[in-house]
């Protein structure tokens, strides 16, 4: 068997953001950022996730610099992903748990 998994070619390709029913769609493996919403698939973290938060100097400028967690809360900010990870509000809740 491993003979044979070594001749295959492997085909990664990126998903997107939609929720796919992987295993129907005949998908071996998935790598995700995120929490996992489907219970019947099994999970492993593969490293840590961090995340920062960056700002143009120009946009500090105009906005100042926050200088805590609820400075933060009030500024614009510009995200990607699944938006409940940036929901800021909820992150440092949790972080103060």
């Amino acid at each position: 068997m491993i003979a044979r998994l070594r001749s295959e070619r492997v085909n990664v390709r990126p998903l997107g953001l939609a929720a796919l029913p992987l295993l129907d769609a005949g998908y071996d493996l998935a790598i995700r950022f995120g929490a996992l919403a489907d219970s019947s698939l099994f999970a492993r973290q593969l490293a840590p996730n961090r995340r920062v938060i960056c700002a143009a100097p120009a946009y500090l400028d105009v906005r100042g610099r926050p200088s805590s967690n609820d400075d933060l809360l009030q500024h614009d900010i510009v995200s990607f992903g699944d938006p409940p990870i940036y929901d800021l509000e909820r992150y440092f809740h949790a972080r103060q748990d």
